[in-house]
């Protein structure tokens, strides 16, 4: 696919995504970053940085994109909101259940490459379900692999319904209004391209120690590269 790049709307859209976001990532930092943000609903652990995460930082994409169809007028059409059930249900199958299935795969496959990682006795979750049974009166304790029964329930049957609020800032945002924008460059290109913007776009809250820690090898720098090559390749898969 080729054909002219929209370069206005790119523009304005890329400022208002990077601006609004960077700029809450500014606030975090001035307050104590994410390590030392200071609590605003006492007795919730609810802090600043994860308010200012969760409501500016995710949700800049979906600013931008209705912001940039405001001033420039482009209108409402394309907005990719409405589901194509007939068409995409073998991706919303996948959307729905892979995740789940993957991370599972993933830790096995960790702890068969490093098995001195691996607890088989599950002493230390053990006892931590025992803490919490004693703590709520529970006179049986979970095991741990009631607990692993429940943590994979629940990502199947709730944690899509739950994530899709905080992603569809972004999404709507990347997926959108960035990627068709981008197409004219042609699939391979726009691919690349709006995955390395994606993973740009989170380099402040990297630096701040998100995804990767404070003490992760080359920080911050590595985390970042790393960020730009994960957003990438998880961005060909969306």
């Amino acid at each position: 696919m080729t054909g002219k790049l929209d370069a206005r709307r790119l523009a304005i859209f890329l400022a208002l995504a990077f601006g609004i976001a960077w700029a809450g990532a500014y606030v975090i930092y001035r307050h104590g970053a994410l390590t030392a943000s200071p609590t605003i609903v006492p007795g919730t652990g609810i802090t600043l940085a994860l308010v200012v995460l969760a409501t500016v930082y995710m949700w800049a994409p979906t600013l931008a994109h209705l912001i940039t169809r405001l001033v420039t007028r482009e209108g409402w059409r394309d907005l990719y909101l409405r589901p194509r059930w007939v068409h995409s249900w073998v991706y919303l199958f996948g959307a729905w259940f892979l995740p789940a299935m993957l991370v599972t795969a993933g830790a096995i496959l960790f702890f068969h490459i490093f098995p001195r990682d691996h607890d088989t006795t599950y002493q230390s979750i053990q006892a931590m379900m025992d803490k919490l049974a004693m703590n709520v009166g529970q006179k049986k304790p979970m095991t741990p692999f009631d607990l692993l029964a429940i943590q994979v329930a629940s990502a199947i049957a709730f944690a899509p319904i739950a994530n899709v609020i905080g992603t569809f800032g972004e999404e709507f945002g990347w997926r959108a209004y960035l990627l068709p924008k981008l197409m004219p460059l042609g699939y391979r290109k726009a691919m690349i391209l709006i995955g390395a913007i994606w993973g740009v776009w989170h380099w402040p809250i990297i630096a701040m120690g998100y995804n990767y820690g404070l003490d992760s090898p080359g920080f911050p720098w590595a985390g970042m590269l790393a960020m730009v090559w994960f957003t990438i390749q998880l961005g060909i898969i969306l």
